[in-house]
């Protein structure tokens, strides 16, 4: 029979199993006192995760401090990021970013079409229904 972390009531135990609680404060109820819990493979584990997960909330935190403080140092990463050629200015240079991402679009858009209707025109001659060309 597995032994019970936590009891509302010691009155059910045997006089040697009463040593090995103590009764919490806080809740009122009595805890098995466990000596190397810590060391538990599932308390460890909970542990550290526990410990990476405050590391990073507290990373976090620190980072946005300041939304406004944040939003300009991205826009300033950005800035300093976003080469363009010589030339160039930022608004036409982006320009023509927009205009080759619709061109690729278009093509993607094209070749998925030509693939469909390749792949539909050797199904129907597989099935006899058309002749190959």
């Amino acid at each position: 029979m597995p032994i019970p972390v936590m009891l509302d009531s010691l009155d059910d135990l045997s006089d040697e199993m009463k040593e090995n609680y103590a009764k919490d404060e806080k809740s009122g109820k009595f805890l098995l006192q466990i000596e190397g819990l810590e060391e538990h493979p599932d308390v460890r584990g909970l542990s550290t995760a526990n410990k990476t997960n405050r590391t990073k909330r507290d990373e976090l935190k620190a980072e946005n401090e300041d939304p406004q403080k944040s939003l300009e140092e991205t826009e300033a990463k950005l800035s300093k990021t976003s080469e363009f050629p010589e030339g160039y200015s930022k608004e036409r240079w982006n320009e023509l970013l927009a205009l080759e991402d619709i061109r690729l679009n278009r093509f993607s858009a094209i070749k998925c079409s030509s693939l469909g209707q390749a792949r539909s025109n050797r199904r129907a001659v597989r099935r006899g229904i058309c002749e190959s060309r």
